[in-house]
């Protein structure tokens, strides 16, 4: 069967986001959607002086009028607070060494659109998770499909040929399953395990830098679909 996740491109994602992933085989950044305040676009938590934080990137013209894909980086300043901040809090982190200088190559000036930075990020941390998706981008793959809503994700299921949809477990309050099946479409939705790591529902990053990666590997299988 082949399964479709569609999710806004999130600044490096908690866990469950990969868990989506690892449920798909086709998954598609929807980055030509309004942009969310206060949601994950541009922000995520990581242990900053001890406890968890959320850690903010500073955005030029950001509104929920405006899709995600239009809304640029302010400047490049937040990279040195960001990189300063992970070496004063993960620095005898486990994967520190590790993942410091690839990281810093990957975010590179921190300039440009806040979607492409989510999306480079979110396909590197997926290869060192073993996830191997095909990814596409809602605005440059799919340019025709319109509608809101249920609409807009049937119409880009349809034209990936998809017969499953999985979605995050909050969706359950927005989309029936039999409006899926309608169209062929058997849509379930990702419920998160008893997972054993601490922090599980800060950012991804958090998890790599204190974790062995087989176990993050395995924590990532770890749901179900309900």
């Amino acid at each position: 069967m082949k399964r479709v996740v569609i999710m806004q491109p999130y600044f490096f994602p908690y866990l469950g986001y990969f868990q989506l992933l690892h449920s798909s085989d086709v998954f598609v950044f929807f980055d030509n959607v309004n942009y969310i305040n206060k949601g994950w676009i541009n922000r995520n938590q990581f242990m900053l002086s001890g406890s968890l934080k959320m850690f903010t990137i500073p955005l030029s013209g950001a509104s929920q009028n405006r899709l995600i894909n239009e809304i640029d980086i302010l400047d490049g300043h937040w990279t040195k607070l960001f990189f300063k901040s992970l070496e004063m809090n993960y620095r005898k982190s486990l994967n520190y060494d590790q993942l410091i200088d690839p990281l810093k190559a990957l975010i590179g000036d921190g300039m440009g659109k806040i979607s492409d930075l989510n999306q480079r990020t979110t396909m590197w941390c997926a290869s060192h998770l073993g996830l191997k998706n095909d990814f596409k981008v809602s605005s440059s793959d799919f340019p025709n499909v319109s509608g809101v809503g249920k609409e807009r994700i049937l119409g880009i299921c349809k034209e990936l040929s998809a017969e499953g949809y999985n979605n995050a477990i909050g969706g359950m309050d927005l989309y029936e399953k039999q409006d899926f099946l309608n169209d062929g479409i058997q849509l379930n939705f990702v419920e998160m395990g008893d997972v054993s790591l601490m922090n599980k529902y800060a950012s991804i990053l958090d998890l790599m830098m204190n974790h062995e990666i087989e176990q993050i590997k395995a924590e990532v299988k770890n749901y179900s679909l309900v």
